[in-house]
C-alpha cells in the first residue's frame, strides 16, 4: 500500500477515530489535523501492520470512549501496537490520556494472528520529534513491554538492540515518559517541563545490556525541568515531584542530563512503584550517571526507604566525588563514608551516605525460607561494622514473601533472628545475588543448632567444600561454596563468589553474572549421612519386671568420675546418693527403674537405655522435672495399658535456669531442641479414663447460669475441680467458656461451675425430613491425671517420636498416649519434616501397625498451644482418636494435625474449640 495516503486532511467530531490502519502497511499519514477524536485517533489495530509513516500530524482533544475497545476508554492520540512504523513531527494536546501508547503483544491480534511475529521484540522504526503538552495522563507510555532485539525476535542467538525514543518535548501532562517492562530504550535529546509527577520513568528493565549507555536502556542528552522559569508558565498541576523515575532493575544510564527548579521536596531523582507488584520496601538496583547539571536543585534524590536503590556517580557530577555510591542505609556506616548530604532527602530516620568506591554493593534476595518459623519475620543482617534490619515484605519485585537488602561487597554479613528462642540445625531458601562481577565477593553466615552434614547450593544435590578454619574473601583459592562451621559461635559460613565475565540478560529478571543459589544446610539424620543398620527386634514390656532397682535407694547410683553424670547401675556402693538439682541421668541398658512415692529433683536430663516407670499402685501425686527425656533403645512407663495410673504424674519440660539443646550423647536424627521428651524407644503414657471427653449440652443456658445439664452417661469420670469448656453457638469464637467443676450430680448430669457463664449457649433438637438434628453446644474435658507441660509460659516443649541412629545402629521409637493432657506446648514455626516441633510429632516411622512397640493417641487433651497439636511425617497406619485441643494456636494459626502420611481407618475424632 506504498501508493496509499492521507494528507492534508481535517477530521474532527469523531464517535470512532481519526484514521484506522488495519493489516495494512506503508501507509503515509502526513499533515493531517484532527480534533475532538473518541477512542484512540491514529490507530493501528492488530500489531501486523509495518512501515507506515505518521509524520506532521497534530491531534487535539482525543477522548474516552466505551462504544469501542477497552483500551478506548484511555485512548491515545497514537495507538501503536508494532514498533517499526515513523512516528515524525507529530503533535498531540488537550486530550485525556496519552499522546503515544505503545501496546505491544506477544503476537499480532484479531484476524492477523501469528506466532511468526512478536510486536514486542520488533526493531523500532522511527520516533523522533514528538510533542504532547496539556495530555491528562502521560505523553508516551509503552505498556505492558517492549525488548526489541535483532531480527525482531529475542532468542539466545537473538540479542537486544536500541530503540531510540527521539526529541521528545512533554509539558503539562501527568508524566513525560513511561516504560513499564522495557528492554533497551533509550530516550535522547529530550525535554520535560512542568509534568506533574514525573518526567522519564522506567519501573522495571530487562533483556538489556546494564549500564552501556551505547546499547543498553539510558536516558541522555535531556533537560528536565520541575517548573518554568517565569512565574506566568507555571500551573499549581504542574511542578515534577521526581525529574527522573529509577528502575527497580538493574542497568539504567543517566548521562548529559540537566535538572531544574527542584525545590523543596520535589527532587531530580526518585524511585517507582508498581500498584498490584510492589509499592514499599521493594528494593531496587544500581543507576549509573555521569556529565549531570543541576540548576536551582535543592533535592537532587529522594529515598522513601532503605536499599531503595542506589545512585552510581562515575565522574563526581552528582556528588560532587568521581566514583562514588549513594543508597539509603541503616545501622552503622563505614568510617569514610559521608552523610547529612543537604541534597539529598529521606523519610523516616534513614541514611542516606555517600560510599567511596571501594564499597561496591550487591543485592541478596531470598524467599522460600525453611523453617518455616522464620516465614514472615524481620531479621537482622550483621556485619563488623554494625547491625541493620533485613525486613519481611509480602510483595518484593523478586522474591515476594522474603527478604530483600543491599550488602557490601568482601563483607561476611550475618542474617539471623534476634528474637529466635531456638535456633535450627536445617535451613533452606532460594536465593538470587545480582552485582556479582567474577571474582567478586561476599560471605553470607547464619546461626545453626548444631554443625551440619551438607551446605549445598543446588537444593543438596552436591556439598560444597567445607574448609578446615575460618576464611574470609581474601583467602587464597577460595572458591563458590566453600563453608565452614564454627563450633564456638554455632555459625555457618558459606562464600558466594561471582562467576562470569560479563552480563548479559538470560530473561527479564536474571543476567548471566546473578548467581542462583538453592541453599540447602542440613544435619542428615544419620552419621556420615549413611542409613545405619537395624538392631535386633525388641517388643516392650507390658508389666513391670521381675528385677528392678528404686531410684529413691542409694544402691541404684553411681556417678561418673569425669563426666560427674549419674548412672543407674545397680552395682553402687551407695556412696554417690541419688540424683540431686541439675544433674545429668543415665539409666544403663538392662537397668529397670521404678520411681514410687517420691517426686523428683529437678534434673538436666534423663537418657534411658533401661527402662524407667512411675508406679501406678498408689494415688501419689507425681512430679518430674528435666529439659530433655531421651530414649535411646529404652522404655519410659507412666502406667500400663491394662492398669492405668492411679494417682496423677506431672512432667514439667523446662527448668527456670533454662535449658541448652541435648548434647549428652551425639543422636544422629532430628534435631532435639531445648526442651523435649524424645523416644527412639517405646514411650507409653497411659492415664486414668474420664469416660468421654466430650458431650452437649441438654438445656440452652444464658447469660449468667451457673450451672449446665450434659448427659450422665457422658461424664461418669468427670470430678470436682477438673476442667471443661462450654463452646460458642454464635458466630464468634471469643465466646467460648473455661470453667472448672465445683459440684457434679452424676445421677442427672448437672454440672455446678466456679464462675457464671457470659455468654448464651444453645442447646435445642430440629426436625429436618422426619430426622432428629441436635443442635447444641459442645462440652470438653480438659482434665487428665497425667500432664506434660512446659515449664515456661511460652511453651516450647514437646514429644518426639522417629528415627535415629546411635553407635553404628539405626533406632525406631514409639509412642501410645491414652488419657493425657498437655498444655502450654509446642515451638512456633517448626512445622517441617526435617525439624518438627510440634506437640507431638511423628516421623519417618513407616507402617506403626506392624511394628511390635505400638503408637497412637488416644482419649488426651491439648490447650493453649504454640503450634500443631500433632505432626505426622512418614508414619503410616497411626491411631489419633477421641482427642480435644482447646485454644490451638491463638485461635487456629496451624491446623490441629498436620499429616504427612497414611492414618488407619480407626481414626475417631478430633474435636478442636
Amino acid at each position: 500500500m506504498s501508493d496509499s495516503y492521507v494528507k492534508g486532511c481535517a477530521i474532527h467530531e469523531s464517535f470512532n477515530r481519526a484514521v484506522n490502519i488495519h493489516g495494512t502497511h506503508n501507509v503515509k499519514v502526513e499533515n493531517n489535523v484532527i480534533y475532538n477524536i473518541m477512542g484512540g485517533a491514529f490507530f493501528l489495530e492488530d500489531g501486523i501492520e509495518t512501515g507506515n509513516n505518521f509524520t506532521g500530524n497534530v491531534g487535539i482533544f482525543v477522548r474516552g470512549s466505551s462504544s469501542l475497545r477497552n483500551d478506548d476508554i484511555t485512548p491515545a492520540g497514537f495507538w501503536a501496537t508494532n514498533p517499526n512504523n515513523t512516528f515524525k513531527q507529530n503533535r498531540i494536546a488537550g486530550g485525556t490520556h496519552f499522546g503515544i501508547w505503545y501496546r505491544l503483544t506477544d503476537h499480532p491480534e484479531g484476524p492477523s494472528y501469528t506466532e511468526d511475529v512478536f510486536p514486542r521484540n520488533v526493531q523500532m522504526g522511527l520516533f523522533e520529534d514528538f510533542t504532547v503538552h496539556s495530555n491528562g495522563w502521560y505523553g508516551v507510555w509503552i505498556f505492558e513491554a517492549y525488548y526489541p532485539c535483532t531480527n525482531s525476535r529475542c532468542s539466545d542467538t537473538n540479542g537486544p538492540v536500541v530503540a531510540t525514543f527521539k526529541g521528545i518535548t512533554v509539558w503539562n501532562c501527568e508524566k513525560g515518559f513511561e516504560c513499564t517492562r522495557c528492554g533497551s530504550i533509550q530516550v535522547v535529546d529530550s525535554q520535560f517541563v512542568n509534568n506533574h509527577l514525573a518526567g522519564p520513568e522506567f519501573k522495571l528493565l530487562g533483556r538489556t545490556d546494564k549500564h552501556n549507555a551505547g546499547a543498553g536502556a539510558a536516558i541522555k542528552n535531556c533537560h528536565i525541568a520541575a517548573k518554568p522559569n517565569k512565574a506566568e508558565l507555571q500551573t499549581e498541576h504542574g511542578n515534577t515531584k521526581l525529574g527522573i523515575v529509577l528502575p527497580f532493575s538493574p542497568g539504567l544510564t543517566v548521562e548529559k542530563t540537566s535538572f531544574y527548579n527542584f525545590e523543596n521536596d520535589h527532587c531530580a531523582f526518585g524511585g517507582t512503584s508498581i500498584d498490584g507488584i510492589c509499592k514499599t520496601l521493594c528494593v531496587g538496583h544500581d543507576t549509573w550517571t555521569s556529565e549531570l547539571s543541576f540548576n536551582n536543585v535543592q533535592c537532587r534524590s529522594k529515598y522513601r526507604w532503605e536499599n531503595e536503590y542506589i545512585i552510581s556517580d562515575t565522574d563526581g557530577t552528582f556528588t560532587g566525588t568521581a566514583n562514588t555510591h549513594v543508597s539509603s542505609y541503616s545501622g552503622s556506616l563505614p568510617g569514610d563514608c559521608t552523610s547529612g548530604h543537604n541534597f539529598i532527602q529521606s523519610d523516616g530516620n534513614i541514611q542516606v551516605p555517600v560510599f567511596p568506591n571501594k564499597y561496591g554493593f550487591v543485592r541478596y534476595a531470598f524467599n522460600k525460607i525453611s523453617p518455616t518459623s522464620l516465614n514472615g519475620k524481620d531479621l537482622t543482617m550483621t556485619n563488623e561494622i554494625g547491625e541493620r534490619p533485613l525486613v519481611y515484605a509480602f510483595k518484593r519485585i523478586t522474591h515476594q514473601l522474603g527478604w530483600t537488602a543491599f550488602l557490601l561487597k568482601d563483607f561476611a554479613h550475618k542474617i539471623h533472628d534476634k528474637q529466635a528462642v531456638e535456633k535450627s540445625t536445617n535451613i533452606s531458601y532460594e536465593a538470587q545475588i545480582s552485582g556479582l562481577k567474577k571474582g567478586e565477593c561476599v560471605i553470607i553466615i547464619h546461626e545453626l543448632n548444631d554443625h551440619p552434614d551438607v551446605v549445598s547450593f543446588d537444593g543438596g544435590k552436591t556439598n560444597g567444600i567445607n574448609m578446615t578454619k575460618q576464611f574470609t574473601c581474601d583467602t587464597p583459592g577460595l572458591q563458590n561454596g566453600n563453608w565452614f562451621f564454627d563450633s564456638t559461635t554455632n555459625t555457618v559460613s558459606f562464600a558466594v563468589i561471582g562467576q562470569s565475565e560479563t552480563s548479559y540478560p538470560i530473561s527479564d529478571s536474571t543476567y548471566t553474572d546473578d548467581v542462583l543459589i538453592s541453599l540447602s544446610i542440613f544435619k542428615c539424620y544419620f552419621e556420615d549421612c549413611k542409613t545405619p543398620p537395624l538392631p535386633g527386634s525388641q517388643s516392650p514390656n507390658d508389666q513391670r519386671p521381675g528385677s528392678f532397682l528404686l531410684w529413691n535407694l542409694t544402691s541404684t547410683w553411681k556417678k561418673n568420675d569425669t563426666t560427674q553424670y549419674m548412672h543407674a547401675a545397680g552395682n553402687s556402693t551407695g556412696s554417690d546418693g541419688t540424683p540431686k538439682p541439675g544433674d545429668v541421668v543415665i539409666i544403663e541398658e538392662g537397668v529397670w527403674v521404678v520411681i514410687k512415692d517420691l517426686n523428683l529433683p529437678p534434673l538436666s536430663s534423663i537418657t534411658i537405655f533401661g527402662g524407667l516407670e512411675i508406679d501406678n499402685t498408689t494415688n501419689y501425686d507425681y512430679t518430674i522435672q528435666a529439659c530433655h527425656i531421651v530414649l535411646l533403645g529404652g522404655q519410659f512407663n507412666i502406667g500400663w495399658l491394662d492398669y492405668p495410673l492411679m494417682g496423677s504424674a506431672t512432667i514439667q519440660l523446662g527448668l527456670d535456669a533454662g535449658c541448652t539443646d541435648y548434647d549428652i550423647f551425639e543422636v544422629f536424627g532430628p534435631p532435639i531442641g531445648e526442651n523435649a521428651i524424645v523416644s527412639y524407644g517405646m514411650l507409653g503414657f497411659y492415664g486414668k479414663s474420664v469416660g468421654s471427653g466430650r458431650t452437649k449440652l441438654a438445656n440452652t443456658v444464658v447469660e449468667g447460669s451457673s450451672s449446665i445439664v450434659v448427659d450422665k452417661d457422658d461424664v461418669t469420670g468427670w470430678n470436682v475441680e477438673d476442667e471443661i469448656f462450654i463452646t460458642t453457638t454464635s458466630f464468634r469464637s471469643d465466646e467460648t467458656e473455661l470453667r472448672k467443676i465445683v459440684e457434679i450430680n452424676k445421677e442427672t448430669g448437672t454440672i455446678t461451675l466456679d464462675q457464671t457463664l457470659q455468654y448464651r449457649h444453645i442447646a435445642k433438637v430440629e426436625t429436618i425430613n422426619g430426622k432428629d438434628v441436635s443442635i447444641a453446644a459442645s462440652v470438653g474435658h480438659l482434665t487428665r491425671n497425667i500432664v506434660v507441660e512446659s515449664n515456661s509460659n511460652q511453651g516450647y516443649g514437646r514429644i518426639l517420636t522417629g528415627v535415629a541412629s546411635y553407635d553404628d545402629f539405626m533406632l525406631s521409637g514409639s509412642a501410645e498416649l491414652y488419657n493425657t493432657e498437655f498444655g502450654m506446648m509446642g515451638v512456633d514455626g517448626f512445622i517441617d519434616s526435617t525439624d518438627p516441633r510440634s506437640v507431638l510429632a511423628y516421623v519417618g516411622l513407616g507402617n506403626v501397625t506392624t511394628a511390635k512397640a505400638p503408637s497412637g493417641v488416644y482419649n488426651c487433651t491439648f490447650k493453649k498451644l504454640n503450634s500443631p497439636a500433632i505432626s505426622v511425617f512418614g508414619t503410616d497406619g497411626l491411631n489419633i482418636s477421641f482427642n480435644v485441643v482447646y485454644e490451638p494456636v491463638a485461635g487456629g494459626k496451624y491446623c490441629l494435625v498436620n499429616i504427612f502420611g497414611r492414618l488407619t481407618s480407626s481414626v475417631g475424632s478430633a474435636q478442636v474449640y
